[in-house]
């Protein structure tokens, strides 16, 4: 019976250690992504926000609402990065 225990053990352990090395050497979307800048939130000596959408061009976000744009983003799979004070040294052109 110890045995079948070891074994379920040793079996287990190959396959989730497995498991974790395969995914962790394809997923590469953490480290970029490409879109557009639809939102930026500054906030006064923390961390600021710039939400980026991709696969969409200028002309899909022209004439949107914060709420419409938010919307895109969940729709396109976008994301929240966040930067610290003083990385934005532009104030990005509003398109509304």
């Amino acid at each position: 019976m110890k045995r079948v225990l070891y074994l379920f053990l040793i079996l287990l352990v190959s396959i989730m250690g497995a498991c974790g090395q395969e995914q962790s050497s394809n997923d590469t979307s953490l480290l970029e992504q490409e879109g557009i800048i639809v939102e930026v939130k500054v906030h006064q000596g923390r961390w600021n926000q710039i939400l980026v959408v991709p696969n969409i061009s200028e002309d899909d976000i022209s004439n949107k609402t914060t709420a419409e744009l938010i919307e895109m983003a969940q729709e396109n799979d976008g994301a929240y990065y966040g930067f610290g004070p003083g990385v934005l040294s532009v104030k990005p052109k509003k398109l509304m």
